[in-house]
Formats: structure tokens, C-alpha cells, sequence
């Protein structure tokens, strides 16, 4: 019978857990969907009260790519990684309460990695938002070329300038294919480098709870245990460090968003204006 309840009830967490990320899943699809609207309402109806000169020095391609590429990496975060975020945190607090359940002293050998896996992705996260951002505005240039080509492509083709246009895309390609590797280089060095420290962490719990357990302090099962939740502990921390990474790109759009909200009309109406 204990059985039979145990296996009714396990059977039951996985029927909540699914049912739970489904209706996250859907939440936050709605949620980001209806951010993304608002986030683009708000810098078009901006745009509408803006003066003509700021329209004569900004390409219509860029204010379009600002409008869409870079309102969607905020969308991006919003619909897919907050639901994450929450729960890593929730397993990472879970993971460290029964590790100290089971042994304060290995739980602390286990937490020796975690300021160095936070200071890895603090530094590397700088760097990441600088290229994230100098790929949006590669990407705005491109945007800005192709538009300004293809609505002027009757000058371009009444005066031969088809070379010139070709070459003019190919640099601009060319900068956002750039800037787009960098960007992805810098992204891509902290999941190897959480790995390495993950490995390193249970090496530390391993040669510690063995000293330990030839002293009588503790078991060779806790140490297996403790083995097993150090990898545990390091894949809710692998994957906040991915999202910080991803949250930098969101950033890097955000911050182009609203440095054009923050641009203030040259005429404004008087209160009382008919």
C-alpha cells in the first residue's frame, strides 16, 4: 500500500508539473505578445509627435528596425526566459537547503565555486552587452540600406548606381556579419566556463567529504549524494548565466528603444491650443 500511494502520488506531481509549465508556457506567450504591442504602440505614437527635422536625419529603414528587431529581442526575454528565471531560482534555493539538511560543512565546499561562477558572468556579461548592442545597430544600417535601395530603385536604376548600391550593401552586410560573430563568440565562453567550474566543484566536494569520511565525519553516501547535487546546483546556475547573456541582448534593444522615446519634440503645443 505505501507503495501504491507513493507511486499515486509521484504520478501526480508530474501530471501538476506538466500542467503547471503548460499554462506558464501560455501565460507568458500572452504576457510577451501583448508587452510587444504596447512597447510598439508607445514608440510609434512617439514618432507621431516628433518634429520634421528628426525625421530628415534618421533612415527610415533604422526607425524600422528599432520598431521591430529591437522591441523583439525584449519580447524574446518576456515570453521565454521569465518563467526560467523563476524557476532556476526556485531549484537553486531548493538544492541548497537540502544540502545543508544533509551536511553544513560539505555544503560549503559546494558553494566555493559559486562567486567565481557569478563573477565570470558579470564580467563576461559587460562585454556581451556592448557587442549585442553594436550588432542592433549594424543591423539598423542594414535595415536603413535596403529600404532607402529598394524605395529608390528607379534613381538607382535611371543613373547606373547598381554597382554602387551593391557595394554600399555588401559593406553593411558585411559590418553586421561581423558584429554579429563577436557578439556570439562572447556568449558562447561562459557555458564552457561554467562546465569547467562544475567539474572543479565536484572534485572539491569529492576530496573533501573523502577527508571527511576517513575521519568519520560523514558517509560515503552523502558524499555521492553531495556529488550529485553539486551537479544539481550548477545547472540552474548554467542556465541563469545563458539568460543573463540573452537579458543583455534585450538590454542592448531596450536601450536603442528608448533613447528614441527619450528625444523630445523641437515644437511642442501650448496647453490651451485649439
Amino acid at each position: 500500500p505505501l507503495l501504491l500511494r507513493s507511486a499515486l502520488v509521484l504520478l501526480a506531481l508530474y501530471s501538476a508539473n506538466w500542467l503547471a509549465q503548460t499554462a506558464s508556457s501560455l501565460l507568458m506567450a500572452r504576457l510577451g505578445q501583448q508587452a510587444l504591442r504596447t512597447m510598439r504602440n508607445d514608440l510609434f505614437n512617439h514618432l507621431q509627435i516628433l518634429s520634421l527635422s528628426f525625421f530628415d536625419q534618421r533612415p527610415v529603414g533604422e526607425l524600422m528596425s528599432r520598431l521591430v528587431n529591437d522591441i523583439g529581442t525584449i519580447s524574446l526575454l518576456l515570453t521565454n526566459n521569465i518563467t526560467q528565471v523563476v524557476s532556476s531560482a526556485l531549484t537553486l534555493g531548493g538544492v541548497v537547503v537540502m544540502m545543508f539538511a544533509l551536511d553544513w560543512r560539505l555544503a560549503l565546499s559546494t558553494l566555493l565555486v559559486l562567486p567565481m561562477m557569478v563573477g565570470v558572468t558579470l564580467v563576461v556579461g559587460r562585454s556581451t552587452r556592448r557587442a549585442f548592442r553594436q550588432q542592433q545597430i549594424t543591423l539598423g544600417d542594414l535595415n536603413a540600406t535596403m529600404e532607402e535601395t529598394i524605395a529608390g530603385q528607379r534613381v538607382v536604376t535611371a543613373f547606373g548606381q547598381q554597382s554602387s548600391a551593391l557595394e554600399t550593401f555588401d559593406q553593411r552586410n558585411e559590418a553586421q556579419r561581423l558584429a554579429g560573430i563577436h557578439a556570439q563568440e562572447l556568449s558562447f565562453i561562459v557555458p564552457p566556463l561554467m562546465t569547467a567550474l562544475t567539474e572543479a566543484d565536484i572534485a572539491v566536494v569529492a576530496g573533501f567529504g573523502g577527508w571527511l569520511a576517513l575521519r568519520g565525519f560523514t558517509t560515503i553516501g552523502t558524499i555521492a549524494a553531495f556529488a550529485a547535487y553539486a551537479r544539481t546546483f550548477s545547472q540552474p546556475l548554467r542556465l541563469l548565466a545563458d539568460l543573463y547573456n540573452q537579458i543583455q541582448a534585450a538590454l542592448a534593444g531596450a536601450e536603442r528603444v528608448f533613447e528614441l522615446i527619450d528625444i523630445r519634440p523641437a515644437l511642442v503645443d501650448a496647453p490651451d491650443a485649439v
